[in-house]
């Protein structure tokens, strides 16, 4: 997190949450092959830790160039909320799909694609401060 912050204060935000929602959707690749492989697990554990909070900094940033840093906790709150809603939706349609198909692969690709439009849709956010606008305080 502290080296996405640092990047975020000298880059476009909106780059370099594209570069880790793509990170993101590679270590879910990884469970596709841990089996009974405990190191693999490890370093899927120390990879997931390392990028899965290196969005807040840039997400940060961009919610305050585009709302203002005076709604910065109303809009951190609805992120957090949501987040927290697609998390527990996400556990349990992983659950209903093993359920459906006794095997965890599809879970995981799943979740490959949904990081990965996750990326894709951050394209479509501007960063005010990377086109020449200024920022709302």
């Amino acid at each position: 997190m502290l080296f996405a912050g640092h990047l975020a204060d000298r880059m476009d935000r909106r780059v370099l949450l594209v570069s880790i929602y793509l990170l993101r959707s590679l270590a879910f690749i990884v469970p596709l092959y841990v089996a009974t492989d405990y190191s693999l697990l490890i370093m899927f554990s120390i990879y997931v830790g390392t990028v899965f909070y290196a969005t807040f900094p840039p997400t940060i940033g961009l919610s305050a160039a585009h709302f203002g840093v005076s709604n910065l906790g109303l809009v951190m709150g609805m992120l957090t909320v949501g987040h927290a809603l697609g998390a527990a939706g996400g556990a349990y349609l992983g659950g209903a799909i093993f359920d459906l198909l006794l095997r965890y692969e599809w879970t995981w690709a799943v979740s490959i694609a949904l990081a990965a439009s996750a990326g894709l849709f951050t394209l479509l956010i501007p960063d005010p401060r990377g086109s020449g606008h200024s920022e709302t305080n």
